[in-house]
């Protein structure tokens, strides 16, 4: 063997080791000890079907919560608790225009301001507690003033009869849907306050009027 051929060997050998080397870094780089997402730490093969029912369970826990309308203590709670502002201690709180109560615990009311008069603000009870005033701009400070009500005139008790009432009403309809939302109309010139709440199922729809107690006085196909 001449001494060129001895030195292409060489060199050639040098070459293969080093792409093997090379090779063998490239794979631990790229290396993980984690098993497949598909199986479990046993190394069982995990059904995505299990996974998505857990998902869905807890989903519906989270969403599992009682109607607001249907929860007395709750509802005086949020009246107590309006009650107990600082702005309104020592003072009738006056209100303007319908007030709105919802299952999922909203209640939205209007309050003239005690301390300015000519303000008008909103009030939002969610989660539990009442949120800070927010401003309600209008055009006619005497109209404003012509149709506000003592808060009193509000019975928050009221709602829950109501709820009650109406469950009672809705047991021969077929397919209805839970009741969501009643309000309160004030007193007019036109009629005396009344609640007032709809009840819907797929082939019917019903409108429903209680007394300021929250005793029904109408119940009737709409």
């Amino acid at each position: 063997m001449n001494k060129t051929t001895a030195i292409l060997l060489f060199l050639c050998g040098t070459i293969a080791v080093s792409c093997t080397q090379i090779k063998q870094s490239f794979e631990d780089t790229f290396k993980t000890d984690q098993p497949p997402s598909s199986l479990t730490e046993q190394g069982e093969e995990s059904d995505p079907r299990t996974a998505l029912a857990d998902h869905e369970s807890e989903s519906d826990g989270n969403l599992a919560k009682p109607n607001f309308l249907a929860e007395l203590d709750a509802l005086q709670s949020a009246e107590h608790q309006l009650l107990q502002n600082e702005l309104f201690k020592g003072h009738t709180p006056m209100v303007h225009s319908s007030v709105h109560f919802y299952g999922d615990g909203r209640v939205h009311i209007n309050l003239q301001n005690p301390d300015i008069p000519t303000h008008l603000d909103s009030y939002s009870y969610r989660d539990g507690k009442w949120g800070s005033p927010e401003p309600v701009s209008y055009r006619d400070y005497d109209e404003i003033q012509k149709e506000l009500y003592p808060f009193d005139s509000v019975s928050f008790s009221a709602v829950h009869r109501f709820y009650q009432e109406l469950q009672e009403r809705m047991t021969d309809i077929p397919e209805v849907e839970p009741v969501t939302h009643i309000y309160y109309i004030p007193e007019s010139k036109y009629s005396p306050a009344n609640w007032r709440a709809s009840i819907v199922s797929p082939r019917e729809r019903y409108s429903a009027k209680a007394d300021s107690n929250g005793k029904i006085m109408e119940f009737k196909r709409s």
